[in-house]
């Protein structure tokens, strides 16, 4: 079931460096050229993705197999909702594709059966929201597109129409809204696509179109 995790929590103490990057859309080599000059350590730090692993980029199904690397996290993307549908029926399949899901179908059969236990799996057990805790105190959280309360607060129930702004609103970046959320001391999105990261309060929208022929992935450390 999609979204079937909401929270998921992080301690800073167990890794190095933890790093978030902005959407990655299938873009593997350009992610790993980005991790090779921020001097990544495989073994010891951790990168959080703010969801969007897939689609407009060829290599979505290199990207999605990073979910099983200890050193790679995510939460789930409005990108992740129509791969999860398109597989399962006509209509959202002609969404999907029309929003980059073409690199699904041109997997051989072998690639196909295993990207569908890949989606459910992440899917399934990646969450919509996430709270890291950095060794210095702070608490950081992440979400896909945009937060929906005033403040926030770990395991708050959350509804349909709650979920549709943590996975599609653009409200608060078009309106450059610069209220702070309560309850964390950052927060950081995607989904909108920018020419360089933006911050409004304390929200960092940090989707610099990887995609893009002039985009890039962006990183933010924050521990």
């Amino acid at each position: 079931m999609f979204g079937e995790k909401l929270y998921n929590k992080i301690e800073g103490k167990n890794f190095e460096k933890i790093y978030i990057c902005g959407d990655i859309h299938g873009q593997y080599d350009k992610l790993f050229e980005s991790l090779n000059k921020i001097n990544f350590n495989f073994e010891k730090d951790l990168l959080i993705t703010v969801g969007d692993l897939v689609d407009r980029g060829e290599d979505s199904f290199k990207v999605l197999k990073l979910i099983d690397e200890k050193w790679f996290d995510c939460i789930l993307g409005n990108h992740e909702l129509m791969a999860y549908s398109g597989v399962r029926d006509k209509e959202s399949e002609i969404f999907w594709r029309r929003f980059g899901g073409d690199w699904f179908f041109n997997l051989n059969e072998n690639q196909k059966q295993e990207a569908l236990l890949k989606l459910n799996q992440v899917s399934s057990t990646k969450p919509l929201i996430l709270e890291i805790n950095t060794t210095n105190g702070k608490k950081h959280v992440v979400c896909h597109a945009n937060y929906p309360f005033e403040e926030y607060q770990y395991n708050f129930p959350l509804s349909n129409e709650d979920i549709d702004v943590i996975l599609w609103s653009r409200d608060r970046i078009d309106s450059r809204d610069n209220s702070i959320i309560k309850g964390a001391d950052k927060f950081y999105f995607g989904h909108s696509i920018l020419k360089e990261p933006v911050q409004l309060g304390n929200c960092h929208f940090i989707d610099t179109g990887s995609f893009l022929k002039n985009g890039f992935i962006t990183f933010m450390r924050i521990q």
